[in-house]
């Protein structure tokens, strides 16, 4: 009965086609709903900017994969810096990778971050040209030029012979070299940002970081040339510095408060337009979030246990169900 009762209420409030109180995924797509407290994000944004190798550490089952999408939306948005992202927590570590595959993915991922670059605003031209392999004889625009750069990219996504044929600049330069000359003749820095799996097979893992260490430690880069970012558990990155030397700077990534939780709650089922629902502000009591709280749990416990406690709250005569659920109507604590 409880569990019909909290659907109707759900229907009574517009909530019916949700998952709520569950906190949704935040994607590409809904990236506007996220509501990570800015303070958060500018503790971070500041490691960035001011160290070269930073180290996330978020509890597991704490938001590492919202961190990661939003943190990607915001340094992507800065006109001044190649993001390369790399999600493996969605791209599984199985230890196979090799030290050409690994750089023929960073070398496509920096092609096509400088051609969206070049696209949006041109920068030294005699530069660009030489990146792009282009020669201004008359026959074909620049912007036409770029437009079919683009097309190639996509089509040797998963061909290193095309694209080191097509893009001749990436073949013949290392990507330390790629990252120094983006930053001498663009004033553009990159920033490679990791998301590891929090399970992850330990070769796989160590095979990674042992790629990107031979890959970059010991080059002669700028300083501000380029930025490594890792989003991970404390646990894999203890893995990764029992076995490799590296100079990170660790940035602990607290559990979200019991505010900061229902702040997204709030975020999340916000409605698009005036014809949606409104807020949870209006449905829903803050103590079902208090109550519910325990950094001893991951967020997915935590809203089942707030689901539970509303269906505790909504039992009995559907005729007595408020529009506003109040933490004083449940059964006890």
């Amino acid at each position: 009965m409880s569990s019909s009762n909290l659907q109707y209420w759900k229907e009574l409030v517009g909530l019916e086609d949700t998952d709520f109180p569950h906190l949704i995924e935040i994607t590409e797509k809904n990236i506007s709903k996220s509501a990570i407290v800015g303070t958060r994000m500018q503790e971070i944004e500041n490691s960035i900017a001011t160290n070269g190798l930073v180290d996330i550490q978020v509890h597991p089952g704490w938001g590492a994969t919202t961190l990661f999408r939003v943190l990607k939306d915001r340094l992507n948005k800065e006109e001044l810096t190649l993001l390369l992202d790399f999600d493996f927590e969605k791209n599984k570590l199985d230890g196979t990778m090799t030290a050409d595959e690994f750089r023929f993915l960073t070398k496509w991922k920096l092609a096509s971050r400088i051609v969206e670059a070049m696209r949006e605003k041109p920068r030294q031209q005699n530069y660009m040209y030489e990146v792009l392999d282009f020669e201004d004889i008359g026959e074909t625009p620049w912007v036409a030029h770029l437009r079919r750069k683009k097309r190639k990219l996509d089509d040797c996504s998963n061909n290193p012979e095309l694209f080191y044929s097509e893009f001749p600049f990436f073949e013949k330069m290392a990507i330390a070299d790629c990252v120094n000359y983006f930053l001498a003749n663009f004033q553009i820095r990159s920033v490679f940002l990791y998301l590891l799996p929090k399970k992850v097979d330990e070769d796989g893992l160590l095979g990674l970081v042992g790629l990107i260490k031979s890959e970059y430690d010991g080059k002669d880069i700028q300083p501000a040339a380029m930025r490594e970012v890792y989003i991970c558990t404390s646990k894999i990155m203890k893995q990764i510095k029992e076995f490799y030397t590296r100079p990170y700077y660790d940035v602990l990534y607290k559990r979200y408060s019991a505010a900061e939780i229902y702040s997204m709650l709030v975020s999340v089922y916000r409605g698009d337009d005036e014809r949606d629902f409104v807020s949870v502000n209006d449905v829903l009591d803050e103590e079902f979030i208090n109550k519910s709280y325990s950094d001893k749990k991951d967020l997915k416990k935590i809203m089942s246990l707030v689901e539970k406690k509303m269906e505790e709250a909504l039992a009995g005569d559907v005729a007595s169900i408020p529009y506003k659920l109040m933490y004083s109507d449940t059964r006890g604590d």
